[in-house]
């Protein structure tokens, strides 16, 4: 992790204090399964409140495509969103992140069965 902090005066000469911090390499677990972060910055900035704002980019790789996913805004609230390369639509990447498999190979027993750790 890699990180710097600034002092700064805003126009009502009030004083702030940013700290961003940097991940350098790292994982993260999304849904119990362990992605390779890309990036990662948290921002601390000072006022009167403190809220943490998030900016990770995680991907899991696999033969047939690259998933990513992205946590945005701030910690209390952020945004989640699946991308992949090549594009494909949300339930194929979820499927793929939580299964390694396409949504078409999973029957509902099968998925049942993948959520108790019991498939195959």
């Amino acid at each position: 992790m890699e990180g710097a902090f600034r002092r700064e005066r805003d126009l009502a000469r009030r004083r702030r204090l940013t700290v961003r911090s940097m991940v350098v390499h790292g994982a993260m677990n999304f849904l119990g399964k362990t992605l390779t972060l890309s990036r990662g910055t948290i921002t601390l900035v000072s006022g009167s409140k403190i809220e943490p704002l998030v900016d990770f980019l995680a991907e899991s790789k696999s033969a047939q495509m690259t998933a990513q996913v992205t946590v945005t805004g701030p910690a209390e609230n952020p945004k989640i969103t699946l991308t992949s390369i090549p594009p494909l639509p949300q339930d194929q990447i979820l499927a793929q992140l939580l299964f390694g498999r396409d949504v078409t190979q999973l029957t509902p027993p099968r998925r049942a069965a993948d959520r108790a750790g019991r498939g195959g």
